[in-house]
């Protein structure tokens, strides 16, 4: 049974960027934006994996960056490689064909030219529900991680008879309170119909909005025996690998003094199992400064949700991107 981690190798990145200066690899992290500030349409966001990085723009998943006693190795799909836009010939039919650069390869003066290329690329293939994600993300100095896969376990079974392996949209970590306390949110736009259903909601009678099956999947994740000391011990090793990127890139802000606490009392850490629910109701933009992206849908999500807080679930309805509604609370405990 897999286990919740979160490592990675930084010496080798840190070696590689040494001895390559102003490689693909440095260029890319050059456009990492810390959770907090504004992402614009290329800045990257990084979320740490097991034993890789996770590179995102818009929400968007760019690239893999792993590494080996063969150095960094970077993969991406090659859509993305080779520049093909959304809806291009060469983009539907390339299927999901991956590029892997070795260490050699990023070390070649064209990888470096191409790797904004990559990530401008990605940005075209962002859907409105990702986007949401990285204006939650920009408004939020406190995430520590984001399309969060949990490992698949035989104590929980799905309706299909198979392993059900959930995946959340962010985490963030809680300072307002000792002790700190490490907080899920699932993000949904309000016209997704997982939102929505006729019926009450009845999770044990299997019907009403299938994102209460979702939440309800998380929580008993969670709290399968051992699993949150799994999560609290990750993000523990997450923030401190966090903290040392953004020292040897020169970064800083809040989003580092944060990662910093959770590092230095992960032990202590509290693990909400009961996740909250953040509907974006207006039209997200890759273009932060689009007129766009402050229309309201107000109304559209409405009567579903007090179905959900029926359920004691904090919903949360962001009208506009950058706004104080953005801003997500702390979530209580059951």
């Amino acid at each position: 049974m897999a286990t919740f981690q979160r490592d990675f190798n930084l010496d080798t990145i840190i070696e590689h960027v040494r001895r390559c200066g102003n490689g693909a690899v440095s260029l890319l992290f050059e456009s990492w934006v810390l959770p907090g500030e504004m992402g614009a349409h290329n800045g990257l966001r990084i979320a740490i994996r097991n034993r890789y990085l996770n590179l995102y723009v818009g929400g968007q998943s760019v690239a893999k960056i792993s590494t080996s006693a063969n150095g960094v190795r970077l993969k991406l799909h090659r859509k993305y490689y080779e520049g093909w836009k959304k809806g291009s010939a060469e983009a539907k039919s390339c299927g999901q064909q991956m590029v892997s650069l070795s260490d050699t390869d990023l070390r070649d003066p064209e990888c470096s030219r191409r790797a904004n290329v990559w990530v401008q690329t990605a940005a075209g293939y962002c859907g409105s529900e990702k986007l949401f994600v990285e204006d939650l993300i920009a408004s939020n100095p406190n995430v520590i991680d984001m399309e969060i896969a949990l490992p698949a376990d035989d104590r929980l079974i799905g309706p299909d008879g198979k392993k059900a392996a959930p995946r959340m949209d962010l985490a963030l970590v809680d300072t307002h309170n000792a002790p700190i306390a490490v907080n899920f949110w699932e993000a949904k736009m309000a016209e997704n119909p997982d939102l929505r259903a006729r019926d009450e909601i009845d999770v044990a009678a299997g019907r009403g909005a299938k994102v209460a099956f979702q939440l309800g999947k998380y929580e008993t994740w969670l709290g399968l025996a051992g699993r949150e000391d799994e999560v609290r011990e990750a993000f523990g090793e997450a923030g401190s690998i966090l903290v040392e990127l953004a020292e040897f890139f020169g970064k800083s802000g809040p989003a580092v003094q944060v990662w910093s606490q959770l590092r230095d009392t992960s032990v202590n850490v509290n693990v909400v199992r009961r996740p909250g629910v953040v509907v974006g109701n207006y039209t997200p933009q890759i273009e932060p400064d689009s007129e766009d992206g402050n229309r309201s849908k107000s109304g559209s999500f409405g009567s579903h949700r007090k179905r959900l807080e029926n359920l004691q679930y904090k919903v949360i309805e962001v009208q506009a991107a950058n706004s104080s509604e953005a801003i997500l609370p702390s979530l209580p405990e059951h």
